[in-house]
Order: structure tokens, then C-alpha cells, then sequence
């Protein structure tokens, strides 16, 4: 005791105890609450001697030895443990065990020190909920009971942590890549103190670039102010902006803590003009109950790719869908298409079919709308007529007719359309053997030389124009009377002639 009491003379707190275990014949397991029982009546077994308790409880930790074999005869082995449990977290842990006189010592697990006839196991320390168990295993030389000893000093530790950090500040800036000229667009800053202590006045910095202002176009810089920002944590700023002029742009914001700049984040942006050209093309004139086509073409006169275009047509009333390319769909009196995708200068066109159904005059609007919700317009006017036709006759009055008298020719002009008037020009050439001398009075013909011309005459539907030329015989031969009527709906003049002898 005084041997193990001195090599632990630097330790403040002791404990020490004695546990017991029986270990010569008859040995025995001792009951749970560590009380030996009275040793049964037996011939020639002298009493159980009076031992403590083979366990200890404290707020330390727990000693228990217990007998792991024996035959409880003399000159036979005997293996008891010896089994210690930490209750808290202790230091330079030690463990003596002392053997009574007449039980021998055959080795044990771990290997122990040898101290002064005892044996000695040593930890630097244990912790919380850890244990440690030795095995001993001996034999009796001699008949009788033994008790062994073990006694345990501990030092008991006493923690208090203390920690010191650093904050460190880390910045992260996010937006639009590309954003249309004229928009509205948004950053967004994240400051996180991703350090191991708080950080204290902070303050953020985002600057502008030349292209984008902020809201109501105030200063090019927008800061904010975190006065106190913990490990862990973050804190999230908006910066709105309108993007105000095209190009590549660079926003930089920064982060500044103890008077120095901790963090940046640049935020890259692209501004864009789209931009597209819209035209449509279809017949100035079309006839009632025909078909016209008309052409629409979008085309990308921005700087960007663009996608998902809507191309609306109106078909207005008094005309009929009759078809659309490229899947083009009709529905209350529209046509709607939808172009996926067009690159910078790429150009699209699509077609659609539409039939008159009255004689008026249409104008049609095409609207390209792309995903920003720009829009162009383009439109087309057809004026509807209905289809004309004409009747031209030449008579003459005498045939042959003698050199000196006069021969008459009547011109009629009839237009057969039931629904528009025609306009168109009329003349009548004489040869060289007849002399245009007067012509009908208000009919509008003027005599210029050898032709006889009306222009512009204007003929109402089922309506006939008419006027009659005198002419001279003049010399002998056969004489020639040519009409042309000319129209903007006749491909080439409608032509009569008229032959006359002149003996």
C-alpha cells in the first residue's frame, strides 16, 4: 500500500480500495451484492474469512474481479479477471494487484510490471465509457483461502475548452448572361462567413459597368452593410439594373472587412438587340372567287439567335382561308406559325392562300412577336375586281366603195363583266388608201394623222362604248381599218380589222 501510495505521490486525488476474490479450494463465484456467503458445513473447510466486496463504484469509474475457471484444487490453475470501466475521463491510471502467500503467480494478460512482489499495469488514461481488463491466471501451492488484492489510483480530469477562430468571407455573384437591350435584369450577391468566428462590419460593394444603371438611374455603385455576420452564416443583397447599352459587359462587386478587400465576384453579361424585318408580299389585284397567295418573310436583323417567334396573319372579312404552308393553323380568322429558331441574319418566309368573295379592297396585317414580346408589322392590299370581259367590233358601212366617197366605220366597245367596269385605250389605224376626216362629237377620239385614239376610256359592267369614223377614199386598192382595244387586265390589245376595196 505505502510502495503504490508513493508512485503516485504527484497524484492530488487517491483512491484506493481493496477487492477480494477467493481463489483456493473451494473456490467459489461470490453473489452480485459482493457479500460472501457462509461457507457451507463440510469436514475439514475452515470458514470463509471476511473479505470486502470483489467490486467498487465510484463517479470515476468501476472495479470488478471475478473467477474466470477453477477446479479448487491444490497444485491446479485458477484464471480470475479483473475488469475496470471509466465512468469520466481520468489520467495516469493505475493498477496493483497483490498475491496472499501459498498462491503462485503463472502470468497474466497485458503483461504487467513487477513492483516490490506485486503486479503492476499503468494507462496514461482513459476516457469516458472506455474499459480495461487483466486477466491473471495462478495456482495454489498451499490448502486454505486466498484473497487477492488489487488497488487503483487514478487522476481525474478537469477540461474547460476555449476556442479562438478567424472569419473568412467568401462572395458569390450571379445574374443573366445575356440580357436584351432596354431590360430590366437582376444580380444577386451572396456574402457567407465560411470562417470559425464572427465578422464584424462588413460592408459590400458592387460596381456597375458603363453599360447597365441602377434603379432610377442613380450612382453606378450600390453598397450595403452587414454589421455583424456569423460563422456559417450568409446574407443575400439584390442589385436591379436596366441594361442601357449593347456589348460585353463586366460587373464586379467586393467585399471589404477589416479595412480590406476579403472577396470578389465578377458577373459576366452579354446585351443584346433583337431585332427582326418583316415583309408581305401578295397581288396588288385579284379577281373575286379566285385565289391569291401571299408571302410573309421574317427576317433576323439582330445581333443574337432567336427562338420561338409567333407569326400571326389576319384574314379579314370578305376573303376565305383555302391553305398555309408549314403547318401554318387557321382559327377565327387567323393564321399563326411558330419559327423555332432564327440565326443573326437568317431569313424565314411562309405562305398562305386566300379566295375574294367580294369585289372590295383588303389590307391584311402579318405581326412577327418574338419571346421579349417585340413586335413588327407588315401588311398587304389587294384590290378585289370582278373578272372583266370585253367585246370589241369594227363594221363599215360600204364595201367597195369608189375613190372620192366616204366610207363609215363604227367602232363598239362592250364590256361583258357583270361586276366591274373596265378602263383601257382605243385606237383605230387606216391605211394609206383612206382619210380619217371626222369622228363622233363628245366621244372623246381624237384623229392624229392616220389614227384615231381614245385614251382611258371607262366602260360601267354590261355597258358598251361606241363611235363612228368618216373616212375618204382616197386612191385605189385594198384599204385596212385596224382596232386595239388595250386594258391592264389584257395580256396584249384586242385586235379587229377590217378590210375595204377602193376601185
Amino acid at each position: 500500500m505505502d510502495y503504490f501510495m508513493m508512485q503516485n505521490s504527484s497524484i492530488r486525488f487517491r483512491a484506493c480500495f481493496f477487492a477480494a476474490a477467493l481463489l483456493a479450494a473451494p473456490f467459489v463465484r461470490l453473489p452480485a451484492d459482493g457479500v460472501a456467503p457462509p461457507a457451507p458445513p463440510a469436514a475439514g473447510i475452515p470458514p470463509q474469512p471476511a473479505a470486502p466486496a470483489p467490486r467498487f463504484n465510484s463517479d470515476l469509474y468501476r472495479v470488478e474481479k471475478q473467477i474466470v475457471s477453477s477446479s479448487g484444487r491444490v497444485g491446479e490453475e485458477a484464471v480470475y479477471s479483473i475488469r475496470m470501466d471509466a465512468r469520466d475521463d481520468i489520467e495516469q491510471v493505475r493498477l496493483l494487484e497483490i498475491l496472499p502467500p501459498g498462491l503462485e503467480y503463472i502470468d497474466a494478460d497485458p503483461v504487467p510490471t513487477v513492483v516490490n512482489g506485486g503486479y503492476l499495469w499503468s494507462w496514461d488514461n482513459m476516457q469516458r465509457g472506455a474499459s480495461r481488463e487483466v486477466r491473471v491466471r495462478v495456482r495454489p501451492v498451499d490448502g486454505g483461502w486466498f484473497v487477492t488484492n488489487t488497488k487503483v489510483a487514478v487522476v481525474p480530469v478537469v477540461a474547460l475548452p476555449l476556442f479562438a477562430g478567424r472569419p473568412k468571407i467568401q462572395l458569390e455573384k450571379t445574374g443573366p448572361s445575356a440580357a436584351e437591350l432596354g431590360s430590366d435584369i437582376n444580380f444577386r450577391l451572396i456574402v457567407s462567413n465560411v470562417g470559425t468566428a464572427a465578422a464584424e462590419g462588413v460592408s459590400v460593394s458592387d460596381t456597375l459597368p458603363a453599360g447597365l444603371y441602377g434603379a432610377g438611374r442613380g450612382g453606378n455603385v450600390v453598397s450595403f452593410r452587414i454589421d455583424r455576420l456569423g460563422a456559417g452564416e450568409q446574407r443575400i443583397f439584390d442589385v436591379p439594373a436596366k441594361a442601357a447599352i449593347k456589348g460585353e459587359w463586366d460587373n464586379q462587386a467586393n467585399v471589404f472587412f477589416e479595412q480590406a478587400i476579403q472577396a470578389n465576384a465578377t458577373a459576366h453579361i452579354s446585351v443584346v438587340e433583337s431585332k427582326i424585318s418583316l415583309v408581305k408580299n401578295g397581288p396588288p389585284r385579284a379577281y373575286t372567287f379566285t385565289e391569291a397567295g401571299y408571302t410573309i418573310t421574317v427576317r433576323n436583323d439582330g445581333d443574337t439567335m432567336l427562338e420561338n417567334i409567333q407569326l400571326a396573319d389576319e384574314v379579314v372579312d370578305g376573303l376565305r382561308f383555302v391553305e398555309a404552308s408549314d403547318g401554318g393553323q387557321f382559327n377565327r380568322g387567323t393564321v399563326t406559325w411558330t419559327i423555332p429558331r432564327l440565326a443573326r441574319g437568317e431569313s424565314a418566309s411562309r405562305t398562305v392562300r386566300l379566295a375574294g368573295q367580294k369585289i372590295h379592297t383588303t389590307t391584311a396585317v402579318a405581326v412577327a412577336t418574338l419571346v421579349t414580346g417585340k413586335q413588327e408589322r407588315a401588311s398587304a392590299t389587294t384590290v378585289w375586281e370582278g373578272a372583266p370581259g370585253v367585246l370589241t367590233e369594227l363594221m363599215e358601212d360600204v364595201d367597195p366603195v369608189r375613190v372620192g366617197k366616204n366610207v363609215v366605220y363604227t367602232v363598239r366597245i362592250t364590256n361583258q363583266s357583270p361586276m366591274t367596269a373596265i378602263t383601257g385605250d382605243v385606237v383605230l389605224r387606216l391605211t394609206g388608201e383612206l382619210r380619217p376626216v371626222e369622228v363622233t362629237r363628245k366621244s372623246g377620239a381624237v384623229i392624229d394623222g392616220q389614227d384615231i385614239i381614245v385614251k382611258g376610256v371607262r366602260i360601267k359592267p354590261k355597258d358598251t362604248y361606241s363611235f363612228k369614223v368618216t373616212s375618204e377614199a382616197v386612191r385605189s386598192g385594198m384599204a385596212w381599218a385596224r382596232l386595239e382595244f388595250s386594258a391592264d387586265f389584257l395580256q396584249r390589245p384586242s385586235v379587229k380589222e377590217e378590210s375595204t376595196n377602193v376601185y
